[in-house]
Order: C-alpha cells, then sequence, then structure tokens
C-alpha cells in the first residue's frame, strides 16, 4: 500500500516528499474534504514535484452530471490522477458524471486517470451505495475509486466503514483498478487500512503538526511511511513460529 499526502502548497510539497510520500496531492483543505487549489498554485506544485513522483489534484465533488466539466477547466499542467467527488444521486445520473469525467480527463496534459471518489458518511437511504458507486466507475471506464469522509470533524472512516466493508468493496473489483482509502486516518488506523487491501492510503491530518488545518511536517509524515513499512513487514512475517492464532480467547 502506498500513502498519498495532501498539501496545499509547494512548501507543504516539499515536507512530503522529504518525509517520504510514495504520492502527492494537490489539495486545499479550507474549502472541503476535496477543495481544488488554485491553478497557480497547481503549477507551482507540478514544479516542485519531480516527474517520477505521482502527483494528483482534487477537483472537488459534484451533485449534477452537469457540474462535471468545469471542474477541470483550466487545468494544463501533466498529472497522474485527478479526483472527482459523487454524491448519492441516481444510477443514471452518477453513471453520466463519471463517464463525463473520464472524458475531459482524457483530454488534459498527461492524460491523468480519474478517480472517483465516494463518501462513506454522505450514504443516504435509497442512494447508491459505496459499493453501487464503484462498479458504475469501473463501467464507466474511470481508473480507481476511492472511499473517502465529506465531514472531517465527524469521525474518521472506520466510524462508518468496517475493515470487511471495504475489503468486499475491493474484491469485486478488477486487478488493475486503483482502490484507496482516506477519511481522517491516523497512524493508528494503519492496520485497518492495510486489511482493506486498498492499493492507496490517502492523508492530511495525520501528517501535519497539529490536526489537518495545521501545515504537513516532513517529520509527521516520516512517521507514517515508517509506520505503513513495518506494519507490513509484520503482516507478511505473520504470528511467530509455533504459535496459532485464533478468534477465540484461551
Amino acid at each position: 500500500m502506498k500513502l498519498l499526502v495532501s498539501v496545499a502548497d509547494t512548501a507543504e510539497a516539499k515536507a512530503a516528499i522529504e518525509g517520504g510520500a510514495d504520492i502527492i496531492d494537490a489539495k486545499d483543505p479550507t474549502t472541503g474534504a476535496l477543495g481544488r487549489v488554485s491553478l497557480s498554485m497547481l503549477q507551482a506544485i507540478r514544479e516542485t514535484v519531480a516527474s517520477s513522483i505521482p502527483l494528483s489534484a482534487a477537483l472537488g465533488d459534484v451533485r449534477f452530471p452537469e457540474a462535471v466539466s468545469p471542474q477541470f477547466d483550466g487545468i494544463d499542467v501533466p498529472l497522474s490522477f485527478v479526483k472527482l467527488g459523487l454524491h448519492g444521486f441516481d444510477a443514471g445520473s452518477c453513471a453520466r458524471s463519471i463517464a463525463a469525467g473520464v472524458a475531459r480527463a482524457s483530454r488534459l496534459p498527461g492524460e491523468p486517470g480519474l478517480v472517483v471518489v465516494g463518501f462513506a458518511d454522505m450514504q443516504k437511504t435509497g442512494g447508491l451505495n459505496l459499493a453501487q458507486i464503484a462498479d458504475l466507475a469501473v463501467r464507466e471506464g474511470a481508473d480507481g475509486f476511492l472511499v473517502d469522509t465529506a465531514r472531517k470533524a465527524s469521525g474518521s472512516l472506520f466510524d462508518y466503514c468496517t475493515t470487511g466493508d471495504l475489503r468486499a468493496i475491493r474484491s469485486n473489483l478488477p486487478a488493475a483498478f486503483t482502490f484507496a482509502v482516506a477519511g481522517s486516518l491516523r497512524v493508528e488506523d494503519i492496520a485497518a487500512a492495510i486489511e482493506t487491501d486498498a492499493h492507496v492510503m490517502g492523508v492530511r491530518g495525520a501528517a501535519c503538526e497539529s490536526g489537518r488545518a495545521s501545515r504537513v511536517s516532513s517529520a509527521a509524515v516520516a512517521r507514517l511511511v515508517e509506520t505503513l513499512a513495518q506494519t507490513k513487514l509484520n503482516r507478511r512475517a505473520g504470528p511467530p513460529a509455533g504459535r496459532a492464532v485464533s478468534a477465540r480467547a484461551p
């Protein structure tokens, strides 16, 4: 699993790179879960991040298909992928929105992939659930699906989904389709994030000095990178030799 760190400017991008982030994500945390940075800032971040490091950009979230196209206006720098959030409208509208996003992304410099974002804390009775949005993302030609939260002050992703819920979504996606998790995830959530079988874990607040409204810190990012690496190593190693793992207490 790779670590994505969302940054608001070039100084934060440098800190995230210094800390060892795998993916840099341009996002304005003051304007929502998928707040879009200014075009000039996106250009500056692009110039800061080496081409060998994937760079993504958050494009905001939409509630109607016709709102998709304007989110792409003015982007003229090469990106690895772009993220577009979808709220719980009906299947037809959701499919048209994803198709429009795929078409617009293909015309951007570098032809970045489109990552569709579903919000775990915004699921409504009668609306599309996360698994249905993921299925539509695959069907309409998107390149990835991210499960996130819209209200960052209302708890983490795991307050709304279990690892089993998320692993079930992942298991129904094509092998080459990117699956990512985010949503106020902390260092303590790394083991659970790995258990979802996600390809990418996205963070903002956990990479900052004191919460998502503060500044990204290279030390905080390095701690995440180190914990992620150690947790993956421990998982591969399994239980100590000679000891069985049981779901029941002895």
